[in-house]
This record gives structure tokens, sequence and C-alpha cells, in this order.
């Protein structure tokens, strides 16, 4: 469709040659602008003249720009608009790297924190663990004392419990018995147990207390040294005949262990179990090696 002049607002033909404002859009006749027609050959884009309306050149707003221009307005907002997105963008991005930046400082104090406690803690693991080795030295050491202090003691099991009994007399037949006179010179005293042990025995064994470890001694070899092992009618119980063994007194902790032991041997045939001046002692055979038993070393023995 043919532009209207901006003079006089006819259209533009050939019969009336118009130029174009170089600025925008707006065409005007050669006449109206008195403008002789020669001139439009020397004009336009190889022409050395460019004619502008009065519109650019007073700047009216209103006046239409040419598409050129008004595509370059059209990007450089596109542009404009681009670089505000991503200024917004980039101060998110900086409020996030700031709020992460924040997490990290946070987390690395509190690792630093768990360090320290993980440090405080291996120390207190190396302390507990030298407190549970002094503990079972200790504990050890406590076991063997409170054997020690048996030392002088010997059981004498097996011996039927009558009324009104006398037990120095019982305790000076098994004496003559193996071959011991005036054994009344050489203990402190002689009594049942005033409990029963767990270990069912049928009756409570008689305790001799010594007046020293010799005498003792001296009484447990001459009855291991019997052949012959000593039984109840040998001391006038008549018509009970029943073994009478003497074994040396245990603690608790010992008679617990002994029976343990002993179960152990039979299982894994250990053909010796005996305690000795407090020390519980294995052997599997006559040449084999003997063991000291304490609780953790039963685990720790050689089995079948």
């Amino acid at each position: 469709m043919p532009a209207n002049c901006l003079s006089c607002g006819t259209p533009v033909s050939r019969s009336k040659p118009a130029v174009r404002c170089f600025l925008c859009v707006n065409e005007a006749h050669l006449n109206c602008l008195g403008i002789p027609s020669d001139v439009l050959r020397t004009s336009g884009r190889g022409g050395g003249m460019k004619w502008v309306c009065d519109g650019c050149c007073t700047g009216d707003k209103e006046v239409p720009r040419n598409n050129h221009n008004n595509n370059i307005d059209i990007k450089l907002d596109k542009i404009m608009s681009d670089l505000t997105a991503i200024t917004s963008q980039q101060a998110k991005f900086m409020d996030s790297l700031n709020f992460y930046g924040n997490k990290i400082d946070d987390f690395e104090l509190k690792m630093a924190i768990f360090e320290d406690i993980n440090s405080k803690l291996h120390k207190h693991d190396a302390e507990l663990n030298t407190l549970v080795d002094e503990n079972t030295d200790i504990r050890r050491e406590l076991i063997i004392l409170q054997q020690q202090l048996k030392s002088k003691n010997l059981d004498v099991i097996g011996i039927p419990e009558r009324k009104n009994e006398n037990i120095l007399t019982i305790v000076e037949k098994i004496a003559s018995k193996l071959g011991i006179p005036n054994v009344g010179n050489f203990i402190e005293g002689c009594y049942r147990i005033h409990y029963m042990p767990k270990v069912n025995l049928g009756t409570r064994p008689i305790v001799i207390d010594f007046k020293n470890k010799s005498y003792r001694d001296e009484f447990l070899r001459a009855y291991r040294g019997d052949k012959q092992k000593i039984k109840t009618s040998d001391i006038g119980f008549d018509g009970v005949e029943e073994t009478i063994y003497v074994n040396e007194k245990e603690s608790p902790y010992y008679r617990k262990l002994f029976k343990s032991t002993r179960q152990f041997c039979r299982d894994n045939n250990y053909k010796y179990c005996w305690v000795q001046d407090g020390r519980l002692l294995v052997r599997r055979t006559d040449s084999s090696r003997i063991f000291r038993i304490f609780e953790a070393e039963l685990n720790k023995l050689p089995k079948e």
C-alpha cells in the first residue's frame, strides 16, 4: 500500500515521486518539498544527500521510527531485561552462596567439636581399658588371697552326719588310719560347715583348721600316699561303705571353677585335675604340660 505524503497527505506515486526520511518511514513529495526531481537520482544509499523530516529534526516522540531503529530498541530493551534478570539471579546466587558458606562454616565448627569429643572418647577408652586390666589384676590377686587364707584348711568329704557327733574324734580316727598320732596337737579346730554347698555332696563337709600350713601339708601327703582310700567303715561307721575324700579347702570361686574344670577335663580327655597350694591345675597325660587354671584360661586350653 503506497504511503501518503507527509506534507499534502496525498498518495506517493511514480508520477508524484517522493523522498523517504532517513530516520523514519515518513515520505514527502519532491514538489511539496521544492526539491527538483533530478535530485532524486543522487539521493538514497549511493547519494550524498539524506533527507530528514521535520518531526525527526525537532525530536518529536510521536513520529514513528523506522523498522531498523525500532528493532535495535527492542533488542536493547531485551538485553536490558536479560541483564536485569541476570543481576537478580546473581543476587539470589550470592545469597545462596552466602547461606551455604555459613552452613559450611557451621559444619566445620561442628566437625571440630566432634573431633575434639572423639579424641576425648579415645582417651577415655584407653583409660577404661587400663582400668579394666587393673581391675582384672586386682580381682585375680583377691582370688589368690582368698585361697591363701584357706591354706591351713582341709575339707573332709563323705562322712555321714550323726546326731551329737564328735567331730574331733572323727578327725583323730582318720589321722590314726593315716599313721598320724596326736593330731589334736596340730589343729586349731574342726567343724562341719554351716551351709550346704551347691555341689550335692550328700552330707556337709568337715573342715580341719591346722595351726600352720606345714601340718596341713603333712596330713594331706599322708592321705594321698595311702594307696587304699579310707572308707567310712574304717573309722567306725558300721553298715556304711563310702569313700572318704580329703581335699584342700577351696574358696567359693575355686569351688565353682573346679567343678567346671573337671567337666572340661572329662569332655576333652584330660587325665588330671587337682588343687595344689591354692592353684587349680590340669594335665592331659603323664608327660604333657601342666596348666594353671583361672576362669579366662579355661577357654584357652587345647580341646579334643
